[in-house]
């Protein structure tokens, strides 16, 4: 893949990370997690909104954003409070993706009106993956996982050929293990432990063990895809570190509130 030379991308990370923080502040939320590590920025943050997956367990909305070289992704973000697993719901609607600008930077305080448009694109993002609605269906796609059968969340999304689609890098191979792991023990399991639910949340969990902040977003990414893959007719799409990419669709229960 081509070097990117980060300083000639914008807006730069140190401007999205602050846009994230003041966004998510005057909305009356809380940063959980930031990390940049010098190639890529990964944002975390939850609102006030809160509701009940199921009684005793009680869910936070969110906003989660990251650059991924010359791009921004913006996705609706979930919490849950018993465990602190979260999950980044890549497929939802309210997912977007902003391209970011190249300046050469011995020119770059001259496009400073390209950088601000930018910076209000993610803005708009931001506000539209934190609004309640979005959340709601979020909290479907949960409560519906509780019901459905993991066995039929992996065939909705093809898992078993997701997994072989999975490249060689040092970030792929870890989240092949992890899968593989979590497959494993789900073959195990019997009763609530078999649920879409249940696998989400196991890959989730894994998730929020990670030491690599790739690997995190990735396992996050995927618990999410399975969340939604439990509502009928929906196929979400793979991860980010997929190379083979199922286009995302409409769940169905996007109109539910």
């Amino acid at each position: 893949m081509e070097h990117l030379d980060r300083e000639s991308w914008h807006p730069a990370s140190a401007q999205l990370q602050q846009l994230f923080r003041d966004t998510v502040h005057d909305a009356g939320g809380t940063v959980v997690d930031v990390v940049d590590d010098g190639r890529t920025l990964w944002g975390r943050a939850v609102l006030p909104v809160m509701l009940a997956v199921r009684p005793g367990d009680r869910l936070r909305g969110g906003v989660a954003m990251r650059t991924a070289g010359t791009e921004v992704h913006i996705h609706p973000y979930t919490l849950r409070e018993v465990c602190t697993n979260g999950a980044v719901r890549a497929h939802a609607l309210a997912t977007r993706i902003v391209p970011r600008v190249h300046i050469d930077p011995a020119v770059a305080s001259s496009h400073d009106y390209s950088v601000i448009a930018v910076l209000d694109e993610v803005a708009t993002a931001l506000h539209s993956c934190s609004r309640p609605e979005v959340f709601e269906e979020g909290v479907a796609e949960m409560r519906d996982a509780l019901s459905r059968e993991a066995d039929a969340a992996l065939d909705a999304l093809e898992f078993f050929r997701v997994i072989e689609s999975l490249g060689t890098s040092r970030v792929a191979e870890s989240v092949r293990r992890v899968l593989s792991r979590v497959l494993r023990q789900l073959a195990q399991a019997g009763g609530r432990e078999r649920s879409a639910f249940a696998l989400g949340n196991a890959l989730t969990a894994a998730g929020r063990d990670a030491a690599s902040p790739a690997v995190r977003w990735v396992l996050e990414e995927y618990g999410a895809a399975i969340f939604a893959a439990a509502v009928p007719g929906a196929t979400p799409p793979t991860a980010s570190i997929g190379r083979r990419r199922i286009p995302a669709h409409p769940t169905a229960r996007a109109t539910r509130r």
